[in-house]
């Protein structure tokens, strides 16, 4: 209680202090986020956030690297996106996602994206923001930081779970191909973020937006995460095949069953019918029989027909 009066009165007087001494608070507060009470009442944790709100307004690299980063961790705990939104922010958090310094940039990237888990209205102030807009940059010039492409991916399907405007939003800004690639090159927990981003436009997108993703060939994406260590991920890539195939008909149907049998996706699901995970075992059997049938009993091919002779195994 004390604690909580003396950082209420220090808020209201920061703009008297030195910046040596916002520094300091703001260090502070991170230092108790990290390694303070995980029980930490939402009472608390709101006092902080205005706090934090407080000295971000003085725009000084070593205050916001330290109040972004408790920001990120706070944003992590139940109920705490609506406060963090409601407060506005949000604004400040976003100037820093062209920020060179990259924990900075993940920090920012982490509050925006656990905003956007909330409700579609938290999702819109987050597209509102132009975050969209730049973070195809982001996720070119920082290819190779996979701490930083989760991010992006877990932004990506937060805002997925929205509306089909949001998720249109998303297709108009060109983020399937790149989806689909980290999807089957990234890092596993990328792949996981990629998986779940597609899962979701699978399972809240209109025909038209299901079909979109079909010109992005995900097939030979699909191998990735259906060998993923988490049964939650090869589960959700389940769906999503078996979305697909239930989307289309005719010729669709049977290129899309051709490009699965080619880039080993048939083969996996012959593996995952077996599986310890009840259901994975389940929506695994229920797609080879009501798609692959006639070929359940050839033997397993889990590799592309065509394999790249310059690619390292």
């Amino acid at each position: 209680s004390n604690g909580l009066d003396a950082m209420k009165t220090l808020s209201g007087k920061l703009k008297e202090l030195p910046i040596s001494f916002v520094r300091a608070l703001s260090y502070t507060i991170q230092m108790v986020v990290k390694h303070g009470d995980s029980q930490v009442s939402l009472e608390v944790l709101d006092v902080m956030v205005r706090h934090l709100f407080q000295v971000l307004q003085f725009q000084d690299h070593e205050v916001d690297k330290s109040a972004i980063w408790a920001l990120a961790n706070i944003s992590y705990k139940v109920d705490t996106e609506k406060f963090i939104h409601d407060l506005g922010i949000l604004p400040l958090v976003f100037n820093h996602l062209n920020d060179d310094d990259d924990q900075l940039l993940k920090s920012a990237l982490t509050v925006l994206a656990n905003t956007a888990v909330g409700d579609n209205a938290r999702k819109q102030s987050v597209i509102d923001l132009g975050t969209l807009e730049i973070l195809p940059g982001i996720m070119e010039e920082k290819a190779k930081n996979s701490e930083v492409i989760k991010r992006c991916c877990g932004l990506l399907s937060s805002v997925m779970a929205g509306t089909e405007d949001q998720l249109q939003y998303v297709i108009n800004n060109g983020f399937l191909p790149k989806i689909v690639k980290v999807m089957q090159t990234g890092h596993s927990d990328c792949q996981k973020q990629c998986c779940l981003a597609l899962y979701f436009l699978v399972r809240w997108g209109t025909k038209a937006q299901i079909l979109s993703l079909l010109t992005e060939k995900p097939m030979p994406a699909l191998p990735a995460v259906l060998t993923h260590a988490n049964h939650e991920c090869i589960y959700h890539a389940l769906r999503m095949i078996y979305k697909l195939l239930s989307t289309v008909n005719g010729i669709q149907l049977d290129t899309l069953k051709e490009e699965a049998e080619e880039s080993g996706v048939v083969g996996h699901l012959k593996i995952l019918k077996e599986n310890t995970n009840e259901k994975v075992q389940n929506l695994a059997s229920k797609i080879v029989s009501e798609y692959f049938a006639e070929n359940d009993n050839e033997v397993v091919n889990v590799g592309c027909e065509k394999k790249d002779p310059m690619r390292r195994r």
